[in-house]
């Protein structure tokens, strides 16, 4: 071995020595390691820049955006800025020596903007959104939704905005439906207010759940369409005239629960709405106390009822090809008197110009070309899960364990009504369904 070092060149042999008689690296352990690290990144590829001053929310968010596939920076304040802009900017505006809006506005222009905020001031949530950049504000508290943020974060990197389904777990069955008349209007705000009772949602929550859906599909029906010049093709009209009208471009409807929230997402064809759109009806409803209305009108109101009522309310938006407007409500706040929305988010599809969107959760936007009728989904298999749903939301009721399994098949003619007889444990239970046209009504007894 002395032999074999002899004769190797003096420039090859002293590094080695070196390295070995400190303990460091090897030059080939520091190139892997290096390796090691960038492959990490790349996995890690976005980078979201936090400013908060807070040590638990600090905590908490670092675990959250894992989830997402990015990295976290955060800086106290906006004096220590990183030279790199980050692919996300979110600002904690809770506290008094929370940067101001103006200050936020010049920080990295270009980056898409998240607002936290602590109490349910309306007020502040307009004035954030009414930055270019900004598009999604959060209420932090001690009823903050991870999810929310996750949800949130995802979309802004992604930019895949469309769907209700990414407000639930997997699992969650999501129930559509197609309205293209003032008939089918009337029908689905029956199947939504059955769902939400069986759901588990009070009298006085329905109702607030009920307003807020007939106003966003009003809004789907009669204000999003527009013409070629984007000229609203409707305004014009009576309400009374606007009954009689029949729609080839259906307003889509979809309603989930996981017996926390219930929601309801309202999609139409047209693409009509604009972020700035949205913010000028928002603001119509600036004051910090948010209490629930009863009945609104005019253009826009209908979107103050929401923020009203709901809990979250969420607008994807695709201009020129379509519009979704989510409405959640939490089950749990509503029933303690807690209305009125926790976070507010309005987020634009990104496509290229002239892209169509036909592919993905964005295909039902195209226009229809075959004219449907809700009939067989009111009636049919929507029946049905309404009916597990039921003899489920019983069964919770009594604390006991649900069945393993439940078949009934009851035939029922127009105007009919049947009494379904179950036995849960030692209790014995009734299912009154009634049918009225195309609808089916399911009660306990």
């Amino acid at each position: 071995m002395a032999a074999a070092g002899k004769d190797a060149p003096k420039s090859e042999a002293k590094p080695e020595a070196k390295g070995d008689a400190k303990g460091g690296a090897k030059p080939e352990a520091s190139a892997k390691e290096k390796e090691r690290r960038r492959g990490a990144d790349q996995m890690l590829r976005h980078k979201i820049l936090i400013v908060s001053n807070e040590p638990a929310m600090r905590r908490s968010l670092k675990r959250l955006m894992t989830a997402t596939g990015a990295v976290t920076e955060f800086i106290n304040d906006l004096s220590k800025l990183p030279e790199s802009a980050p692919s996300l900017l979110c600002v904690d505006l809770r506290s008094a020596s929370a940067p101001k809006l103006k200050d936020v506005e010049r920080v990295f222009p270009d980056v898409r903007l998240i607002a936290i905020v602590g109490v349910q001031d309306f007020g502040q949530m307009v004035e954030c959104l009414r930055l270019a950049r900004c598009g999604s504000v959060i209420t932090y508290d001690d009823h903050f939704e991870p999810e929310d943020f996750i949800i949130t974060v995802t979309k802004l990197l992604h930019g895949q905005v469309f769907g209700l389904q990414k407000y639930f777990p997997w699992g969650v069955t999501l129930y559509n439906m197609e309205i293209g008349s003032y008939e089918d209007k009337i029908k689905a705000l029956d199947v939504l207010n059955a769902y939400a009772e069986l759901a588990g949602a009070r009298g006085p929550v329905r109702d607030r759940m009920a307003l807020v859906a007939e106003e966003l599909i009003i809004n789907g029906m009669y204000h999003a369409p527009v013409d070629p010049t984007g000229k609203p093709l409707y305004r014009h009209m009576s309400r009374k005239d606007l009954t009689t009208l029949t729609f080839d471009r259906k307003v889509r409807v979809a309603c989930a629960s996981n017996g926390q929230h219930f929601a309801v997402a309202v999609r139409d064809a047209y693409g009509s709405l604009d972020k700035d759109t949205v913010v000028k009806f928002l603001s119509k409803g600036t004051q910090k106390s948010l209490e629930p209305e009863q009945r609104e009108s005019g253009a826009g109101l209908g979107l103050v009822t929401a923020l009203k009522n709901a809990s979250k309310l969420v607008f994807n938006l695709a201009p020129g090809a379509g519009a979704e407007v989510v409405a959640l409500f939490d089950l749990d706040l509503l029933a303690q008197g807690r209305n009125g929305v926790r976070s507010v988010h309005i987020f634009t599809e990104r496509r290229k110009p002239g892209q169509p969107l036909l592919s993905g959760p964005q295909a039902a936007l195209a226009p229809e070309t075959v004219r449907t009728s809700m009939a067989p989904l009111v009636a049919g298999a929507l029946a049905v899960v309404l009916i597990i749903f039921g003899i489920v939301g019983v069964v919770r009721k009594l604390n006991e364990a649900p069945p393993a399994s439940v078949h009934e098949e009851v035939p029922l003619a127009e105007g009919q009504t049947k009494e379904v007889p179950l036995r849960v444990g030692n209790s014995d239970l009734k299912l009154k369904i009634e049918r009225k046209g195309d609808n089916f009504v399911i009660t306990s007894q």
